[in-house]
């Protein structure tokens, strides 16, 4: 479990808790549209390439991706479009 600083909250944490909150698995469609409901529900901002940074947050933290960073393993590609919590 990633382990957050009190008060803050990055943007692989809305992904983590929208993967959680669909049941740990779910489209790219319904990863984007749960981070867009949590953070409006937040008053947190909403940019434009929202859907961009959440992408980047899955391919970062997964090592099925060219992307990963090599750090936290959190998700899985399951197929195109589909991610879930490891």
């Amino acid at each position: 479990m990633l382990q957050v600083p009190v008060g803050k909250i990055r943007w692989i944490d809305d992904v983590v808790a929208a993967l959680q909150t669909l049941n740990g698995q779910a489209t790219l469609h319904r990863i984007y549209t749960q981070v867009e409901k949590q953070r409006s529900e937040a008053r947190r901002t909403l940019p434009k390439n929202l859907q961009a940074i959440v992408r980047r947050s899955l391919e970062e933290q997964s090592s099925d991706s060219e992307a990963f960073k090599g750090r936290d393993d959190l998700f899985e590609h399951v197929r195109r479009g589909e991610w879930r919590l490891r």
